[in-house]
C-alpha cells in the first residue's frame, strides 16, 4: 500500500523485488499510528479488495482495527492472503 499526497492509502502494483519492502513500510507506519483517519484509510484498502474488517465497519476503536490490519499485512507478506489485481474500485 502507498500513501497519496492527501494521506490516504491506496494499492499500487509493485514488482516482485519491492512489494515486500512496501508492506514493511506500511506495517511500520501503522504500528506507530494513532491517527484514526490513517487507520480507517488502510482498512478501506482491504475492503476495496473484498476483505471486510468488521471491527472497522462497526466503529471499534482504532487500536483494535490497527491490530487487525497489522495481522492482515503479515498474512499478505506470507502469502496467506492475496489481493487481486483487477479493475480499479472507487
Amino acid at each position: 500500500m502507498t500513501r497519496t499526497a492527501n494521506g490516504r492509502f491506496v494499492t499500487t502494483y509493485r514488482c516482485n523485488g519491492c512489494w515486500r519492502q512496501a508492506l514493511d513500510e506500511t506495517r511500520t507506519r501503522l504500528e506507530a499510528s494513532d491517527d484514526d483517519a490513517e487507520i480507517a484509510s488502510a482498512a478501506d484498502v482491504f475492503e476495496r479488495h473484498g476483505i471486510v474488517i468488521h471491527e472497522h465497519r462497526r466503529g471499534d476503536p482504532a487500536p483494535v482495527v490497527r491490530h487487525i490490519l497489522i495481522r492482515l499485512i503479515g498474512m499478505l507478506a506470507s502469502g496467506l492472503v492475496q489481493l487481486s489485481i483487477g479493475a480499479v474500485a472507487s
